[in-house]
C-alpha cells in the first residue's frame, strides 16, 4: 500500500502495531520464553523500553493521520515535545533506571491519549472525513484502557475480559485503524478522480479562452501595429523638425544640402542656398530673456515660411540664431 500511494502514514501504522505487538508479546512473558530465556536483562528492561517505544510511531500516526499540525499547530508542538519525551525514556532506561523510565512513560501516556483524543474529535468535527474511524478506534482502545484501570483499582471484577481488556481495545482500533486507512485509500482515489474531471474541464475552458485571446489579440496587434507605424512616422518627423522653430533641423539640412548639391553637379542646373542671421540677437536676448528671444526666433521662422511658397524650397534652423534655406533650381 506504502509503495502505491507513497502515504507515510502507512508506515507509521505498520511501526506502531509492531512496537506495540512487541510490548504486548513482552508483558504476557511470551518475549522472555520464545526470544530471551536466558537474558534477565532483556526480561527486565524489554517491557519499558517496548512501552515508551510504542508512543513515538504512535503520536506521529496521529500527528499526522489528523493533520494536527494544519488544524491545531499548537497541539502539534506539545506532541513533538512529548514524543522527545518517550524517546528519552527508552534511551535513557539502562542508566536512569526501569523504575524511573516506567514512571515517566505512564505520566505522559495519559496527556498523549488526552491530547490524541482531543485532536480527533476537534479534527472530525472540522470536516475530516478519515478522522472518524479513527475516532471509534481510539473510543474503543480508551474504553479498553478505562476497564483495565477499573480492574486495577477492583472496582471490575478479576476475568479474562477484565484482564486483556486494553489487549482487546488495541486489537480492534488497530482494525478500525485499518479501515480508517483504507477510508483514507478511498478519499485518495475520489480526489484524483475528482481532481482529473476538474483539470479535463479546466483544460477546455482554457482552451475556448485561449482561442478568444488570441482572437482578441491578433486584433489588437494589428491595430496596435497600425498605431505603432503612425507614431514612428510622427517620431520620425519630429526627430527632423526644430522644436522652437517648427523648421528643419540642421541634419536634415546637410542632408537635403549634400543632395541637392550632388544633383546640381551632376544636372547642371543651378540651386540656391540663403544664410540668415539674426542681428544683434544676444544683445536683444541679454535685454530682454531667453523667452522674448525664442519669440524672436519663431516670428524670424514664420516671416521665412510665408515667404517661401514652393513646395520644394528647404527651410531649416542651421544653428542658434542661424537660418538656411536651400532653393532648387
Amino acid at each position: 500500500i506504502y509503495f502505491s500511494f507513497r502515504d507515510n502514514n502507512y508506515l507509521l501504522y505498520i511501526s506502531f502495531i509492531l512496537a506495540y505487538a512487541m510490548s504486548q508479546f513482552t508483558y504476557n512473558g511470551l518475549g522472555y520464553q520464545y526470544l530471551w530465556p536466558s537474558g534477565n536483562w532483556c526480561a527486565n528492561f524489554s517491557y519499558p523500553f517496548f512501552m515508551s517505544i510504542v508512543f513515538i510511531p504512535m503520536t506521529l500516526f496521529a500527528k499526522s493521520f489528523l493533520q494536527i499540525k494544519k488544524y491545531l499547530p499548537k497541539v502539534s508542538f506539545s506532541i513533538s515535545c512529548l514524543i522527545g519525551v518517550y524517546a528519552f525514556s527508552a534511551l535513557s532506561e539502562p542508566l536512569v533506571g526501569m523504575k524511573f523510565a516506567s514512571t515517566l512513560t505512564t505520566l505522559c501516556s495519559l496527556p498523549t491519549v488526552s491530547i490524541i483524543y482531543f485532536s480527533a474529535i476537534y479534527t472530525f468535527f472540522k470536516g475530516l472525513r478519515s478522522a472518524r474511524f479513527f475516532l471509534l478506534g481510539w473510543t474503543v482502545f480508551v474504553i479498553g484502557l478505562i476497564i483495565l484501570l477499573l480492574k486495577m483499582l477492583g472496582i471490575l471484577p478479576h476475568n479474562f475480559i477484565t484482564e486483556y481488556s486494553m489487549q482487546i481495545g488495541s486489537a480492534v482500533e488497530g482494525l478500525l485503524l485499518s479501515l480508517a486507512l483504507a477510508d483514507r485509500i478511498n478519499i485518495l482515489k475520489k480526489e484524483k478522480e475528482t481532481a482529473q474531471i476538474t483539470a479535463i474541464e479546466e483544460t477546455k475552458k482554457s482552451e475556448s479562452i485561449k482561442t478568444q485571446f488570441l482572437e482578441k489579440t491578433e486584433k489588437l496587434v494589428e491595430k496596435r501595429t497600425q498605431e505603432l507605424t503612425k507614431a514612428k512616422n510622427e517620431l520620425e518627423n519630429l526627430a527632423r523638425v526644430d522644436k522652437l522653430t517648427s523648421l528643419y533641423n540642421r541634419g536634415v539640412f546637410d542632408e537635403v544640402y549634400r543632395k541637392e548639391f550632388s544633383r546640381a553637379q551632376r544636372t547642371g542646373n543651378d540651386f540656391s542656398l540663403l544664410i540668415i542671421d539674426v542681428d544683434f540677437f544676444k544683445n536683444f536676448n541679454d535685454r530682454y530673456g531667453h523667452q522674448k528671444g525664442d519669440e524672436c526666433l519663431q516670428a524670424v521662422s514664420s516671416c521665412m515660411q510665408k515667404n517661401a511658397q514652393r513646395i520644394t524650397d528647404t527651410l531649416a534652423r542651421y544653428g542658434g540664431e542661424e537660418f538656411a534655406v536651400i532653393l532648387t533650381e
